[in-house]
């Protein structure tokens, strides 16, 4: 199939990035293009028939679209997206937004002082609220 390629090539351009993808299928699915193409042209030069490269057009088409997608699937994993990480497609299960930033924080080293400073700005603050009471209880002021 000559589309198997296309949605692994679009997610990746939607994501713009190949992280978490290996490249090691591509580099070897472009060599196995390359020497397929290799093979279609030294069989024809050495019998000096070149109606072997147009007699076998599927043989020949098939390497050529390989070759293509392997460039440009290169092209995206070595040039295009190379430093991008890619976005995460579900926060772990359970995690709220807040908790999972904290953690990140965390990971990083920066301690707990920068995980609470977080959480005072998520909570309501006690100078914007109208009825301090209402608001730890979850009532009305809003």
């Amino acid at each position: 199939r000559l589309d198997k390629y296309l949605p692994q090539l679009l997610l990746n351009a939607r994501r713009r990035s190949t992280a978490g993808w290996s490249i090691d299928n591509v580099c070897l699915d472009l060599c196995g293009g390359l020497l397929s193409l290799t093979q279609l042209l030294l069989d024809a030069g050495c019998s000096d028939d070149w109606s072997a490269v147009s007699g076998d057009p599927v043989k020949f088409g098939l390497g050529l679209v390989s070759i293509v997608y392997d460039g440009l699937f290169l092209l995206q994993h070595f040039v295009w997206y190379r430093r991008t990480a890619a976005p995460p497609l579900l926060p772990p299960a359970g995690a709220s937004p807040a908790s999972e930033a904290v953690r990140r924080q965390r990971a990083a080293g920066s301690g707990a002082s920068a995980g609470s400073g977080l959480l005072e700005r998520l909570s309501p603050q006690p100078e914007l609220v109208a009825d301090p009471e209402a608001a730890a209880t979850g009532e009305g002021g809003g």
